[in-house]
């Protein structure tokens, strides 16, 4: 607590102070008190998560990148890097990577995703081994396990369209590709992993109009509210379960100098589906959760609920996959319309922030993060002013009381006081680390934005 009470010492110092790089100094010791919070919640034996989450993110204590272990990991391997030392953070990576291990011998890890599979618990030691090379041999062997899991059982094809489990960024193949990709290469079964799951992208992102491939039926609607809006079925357009997922995966696999037959086609065609998919408003594109189908099977604007302005749905997490899919197609065009895409996003988040979560999901860490995304390309100086208002408005979110500094705000109004990386406040240390300290970016491929 000694640690903590300095820290918040030193933001009152700097709270009234004017200029970017007090602001940016904020960021980094607000980062460092949510972890020092985190840190005194590891060693709690209840949690103080909603167990209903559990559905979504796995279990606190199992090794669940979201929502358990391997997130935890990620965030104290991080807060070695980036925090000031009084606080054993190695030994809390360690702890926490040890416990995700110790629950897949109790309970194996059968799917391949992020949420709670194989690629998401090998991300997290991505970014533990990159700082501490001790990991890799670790690394190696998951890797290894992996690549023939995927081998072994690669993503079903079928005729009726497709499960989003199948294929999202979440707890599918978009989100394992990912992984994939930011692992050390390490013999055939790699490539033979990545080449399984490129051949299931690109067969989902190109049959012929009416013969959707990515089509989800109504009965497989998630959430269910979408059964009624779309009684023929839909595709669903966002970044962590739609098309945007699969978009994002192909184009970081294409400039990672992986390159199948029809990829670049398949790229193509989900680029066209979702600017046509598009929808505008005052301050420009925005994005439904999903455009329904006729009873042939044929995509057809709908009255469809409006999507976030945030990661999980919405234009930010497409404007992100449409600027991989700009690089990958050497497209500058696209690339401009992704950029001024994402500023309408920022000027529509002026209405919404009041209501929007803090987190990465769909919050404003997730906005900050994005941000940050554009703002590393050649013309990022126009997300400057919105980065450091977002920084503002999540400061402003954080109070000392809190349990972990910040909540999370469910849609019913409620708060939830969440550990996560997903939905809670690791996810925010992380975001505001990234904008404050050179902390890298694998972790990001958490959200399939770097």
């Amino acid at each position: 607590m000694d640690r903590e009470r300095d820290l918040l010492a030193d933001l009152l110092k700097v709270a009234s102070c004017a200029g970017e790089s007090f602001q940016r100094m904020r960021a980094r010791r607000m980062a460092e008190c949510i972890a020092v919070r985190l840190a005194e919640e590891a060693d709690r034996e209840e949690s103080i998560t909603h167990e209903s989450r559990q559905r979504v993110l796995g279990s606190r204590r199992g090794p669940s990148l979201y929502g358990g272990q391997a997130g935890s990991a990620v965030v104290f391997r991080v807060a070695a890097q980036a925090a000031e030392a009084g606080v054993p953070w190695e030994q809390l990576c360690r702890r926490a990577l040890s416990a995700a291990a110790a629950a897949t011998r109790e309970q194996p890890l059968r799917g391949i995703g992020l949420a709670g599979g194989s690629s998401g618990l090998a991300l997290a030691l991505t970014v533990c081994a990159e700082l501490e090379p001790g990991y890799s041999p670790s690394l190696a062997r998951l890797s290894r396990r992996l690549s023939r899991q995927i081998v072994d059982s690669p993503p079903p094809r079928g005729d009726t369209g497709s499960a989003i489990s199948d294929y999202d960024v979440v707890s599918g193949a978009s989100g394992a590709l990912g992984a994939l990709l930011s692992l050390p290469a390490d013999g055939e079964d790699h490539r033979m992993a990545i080449h399984a799951l490129l051949d299931y992208l690109i067969w989902l992102c190109s049959s012929a109009p009416g013969l959707e491939n990515w089509r989800i039926s109504s009965g497989s609607a998630f959430p269910p509210v979408l059964r009624e809006v779309f009684p023929h079925g839909y595709v669903d357009l966002g970044l962590a379960h739609g098309i945007a997922g699969p978009l994002a995966a192909l184009a970081m696999a294409w400039m990672a100098g992986y390159r199948r037959p029809g990829q670049r086609a398949a790229m193509e065609r989900t680029v066209d589906c979702l600017l046509e998919s598009c929808v505008r408003d005052a301050e420009g594109r925005a994005w439904p959760l999903g455009v329904g189908l006729d009873e042939h099977g044929r995509r057809r604007m709908t009255a469809a609920p409006a999507g976030r302005t945030a990661w999980c749905y919405g234009a930010p997490g497409i404007c992100c996959a449409l600027l991989h899919a700009s690089s990958a197609l050497e497209d500058r065009a696209l690339r401009a319309v992704a950029a001024e895409s994402m500023e309408a996003a920022v000027r529509r988040l002026g209405a919404e922030a009041r209501g929007m979560s803090s987190t990465l999901c769909h919050g404003l860490a997730g906005m900050l993060s994005m941000c940050q995304r554009f703002a590393r390309t050649s013309d990022g100086h126009r997300f400057e002013h919105a980065i450091d208002t977002l920084i503002e408005v999540l400061l402003a979110r954080c109070e000392a009381s809190l349990p972990l500094m910040v909540q999370d705000l469910e849609a019913d109004g409620s708060t939830v006081d969440c550990p996560s990386l997903l939905l809670g406040a690791a996810g925010v240390a992380l975001a505001l680390w990234s904008v404050s300290r050179p902390i890298g970016t694998t972790w990001e491929r958490a959200l399939m934005i770097s």
